[in-house]
């Protein structure tokens, strides 16, 4: 027995839903916007280095890599411990038992969406900054062998 009548819990459940339908659900925030920041900043670095607009430091890009790879360990961390908050935990009827149901939809999203998700966007953004180094290095070593010749 929860205290509550079921209209009370017929309203929770109602508002839940409402809230889920506007929202996306509690990860549609972290999915689309941490996935779509790494992605936008993928095609930042592609497009600035396509236009020849990106000069940098090396030594950065092999520094903002290796912080990228850190952050994508840390997610896999996540990801693994998220499947202890894809646990149902019976934490008893009505509004306690929808806070279970919503830490256990959480837990699986991280695990199936949210972390693959953002593992995949960094991996673009490394790889563009690669790219970006590689395209510097051609230009530096193409100018210095012109002004080599003159």
């Amino acid at each position: 027995m929860t205290g509550q009548s079921s209209a009370q819990e017929s309203a929770q459940a109602y508002a839940f839903e409402r809230y889920f339908a506007q929202s996306g659900g509690p990860l549609t925030g972290l999915m689309t916007g941490g996935v779509s920041t790494f992605a936008v900043a993928a095609k930042s670095v592609a497009a600035a280095a396509e236009a020849g607009a990106l000069q940098h430091d090396p030594q950065a890009v092999d520094t903002a890599i290796r912080k990228l790879d850190e952050f994508q360990r840390t997610l896999e961390r996540i990801k693994r411990r998220s499947s202890l908050l894809a646990t149902r935990t019976p934490l008893g009827g009505g509004y306690a038992d929808r806070v279970g149901q919503i830490n256990q939809e959480i837990g699986r999203l991280a695990q199936s969406t949210v972390v693959p998700d953002l593992v995949k966007a960094i991996d673009e953004l490394k790889a563009e900054l690669d790219k970006s180094r590689k395209s510097y290095r051609n230009v530096e070593e193409s100018t210095s062998g012109t002004m080599n010749k003159l």
